[in-house]
């Protein structure tokens, strides 16, 4: 995955975003955005963006402009998911058409 790293947000910033944007992303809105991501940039295996194309894990994060509203979305995946996202979204046999297929799987039971 990428070393880049994410600005820690603070609780001030975290309400300021939230402001901006109307409300906070539940994990069902998150999740289907990053199936939306998917199809319309690619996905890759072995990163967390390459090129314009991103993992599942980078899908989610790219679809929730909130740090914490990521980490809800992805633990909802994760429960889904054996042995865990970064290590199911690389398997090799694994295809994107999978990966978007169970996003919205994980999508539509939050």
């Amino acid at each position: 995955m990428s070393t880049t790293k994410r600005m820690r947000m603070t609780p001030a910033f975290e309400a300021e975003m939230i402001l901006r944007i109307g409300h906070k992303l539940d994990d069902k809105d998150i999740l289907l955005r990053a199936a939306e991501i998917l199809e319309e940039r690619g996905w890759c295996q072995g990163h967390y963006r390459h090129g314009g194309a991103f993992c599942a894990m980078g899908a989610i994060k790219e679809a929730a402009p909130l740090n914490s509203e990521a980490m809800n979305a992805l633990d909802a995946l994760s429960r889904r998911v054996e042995p865990h996202v970064a290590a199911w979204n690389d398997h090799p046999s694994r295809t994107a058409s999978e990966v978007i297929a169970k996003l919205r799987e994980v999508a539509a039971s939050c």
